[in-house]
């Protein structure tokens, strides 16, 4: 998991340990010089390039999933001399609000609306629009003179206005294949990212990805239907309580659930990789086929139709 935050945050973090050495840093989603050897503790975790999330108390996370929590320290109130922790309600992104969603949006999600609704898009992957207000990538993130480096990242914005609301602004953390010269500043990008959020932070992690598609169908719908008479047309609630699940390439773990439209059609974004997908099987229904493994590609769409009988007769 990685870590979104404003842009504002960029010195602190710099000055809070975020910095390891060039030798030392991999790329997302590469375990070299950030695994969970030697590492014993959340400061060891964060001083070994491992990705923070802005929780209360703050996690940190090791490519072997590791998982280190930070010792948060009380506060002592100076007008009573009462030890008390840190109020949660102010921590990182607790303020602002965090609706939840009716759906997974298949369109691009402009910054603020992802910060918005950051627990309701936890573990999903969508395309993110922003401004692009600062990058942090080659030498920038990795200076020769100086023997440390960042994690190579992208801040999105709303706009480029100096007055804006710098919470809003959002941190994507990248390979270090991206070079600087493709993300001019001041340009709207979309990005497809992994998104990890709760009511305090959201991490984003840019991530290769292609698109699963498909026709459903649902039926019979009545129990005596005439010969040679045409099926119904399914009323949207009939696609609306029935859901394409989506599980890793085990067939165990579940990855995400999509929406079917009233017209029939879904479709979903994942990132590059193998799965299993069925459906959540509503009272008695059944699907030809199904379960089945699909391959997601890159930047390819992948269709996979999907005919339900629901036992009805």
């Amino acid at each position: 998991m990685f870590r979104a935050i404003p842009i504002f945050s960029l010195w602190l973090i710099l000055a809070s340990g975020w910095l390891v050495g060039c030798q030392g840093l991999a790329a997302p989603g590469d375990s070299a010089g950030r695994g969970g050897q030697g590492i014993d503790s959340f400061e060891a975790c964060v001083q070994a390039g491992n990705p923070v999330m802005e929780s209360y108390p703050r996690q940190c996370r090791t490519a072997d999933g590791q998982l280190f929590v930070e010792e948060v320290a009380a506060t002592v109130k100076a007008s009573t001399g009462v030890v008390e922790p840190e109020d949660p309600e102010q921590i990182g992104l607790a303020p602002y609000p965090d609706e939840p969603l009716e759906r997974i949006p298949a369109e691009p999600i402009p910054v603020k609306e992802l910060v918005e609704h950051r627990s309701a898009l936890n573990g999903q992957v969508v395309r993110v629009r922003g401004v692009v207000v600062e990058t942090l990538l080659g030498e920038k993130a990795c200076p020769p003179d100086r023997g440390m480096c960042a994690q190579p990242s992208l801040f999105l914005a709303e706009s480029s206005e100096a007055n804006r609301n710098p919470h809003y602004d959002v941190r994507i953390v990248v390979s270090e294949a991206e070079q600087e010269a493709d993300y001019p500043i001041g340009e709207t990008v979309e990005l497809p990212v992994l998104v990890q959020g709760d009511k305090t932070g959201l991490i984003l992690q840019k991530v290769e990805t292609g698109v699963l598609e498909g026709q459903v169908t649902v039926g019979p719908l009545n129990p005596v239907a005439q010969e040679g008479a045409p099926e119904p047309t399914p009323a949207p609630e009939v696609y609306a309580e029935r859901k394409i699940v989506i599980y890793a390439a085990d067939g165990q773990q579940e990855v995400t659930r999509v929406d079917i439209d009233p017209s029939g059609t879904y479709q979903v974004t994942l990132p590059v990789g193998v799965y299993v997908i069925d459906i959540n099987h509503l009272g008695v229904d059944i699907a030809k086929g199904l379960p089945q493994q699909v391959e997601i590609k890159s930047q390819q769409t992948t269709r996979l139709d999907v005919d339900i009988d629901t036992g009805i007769r």
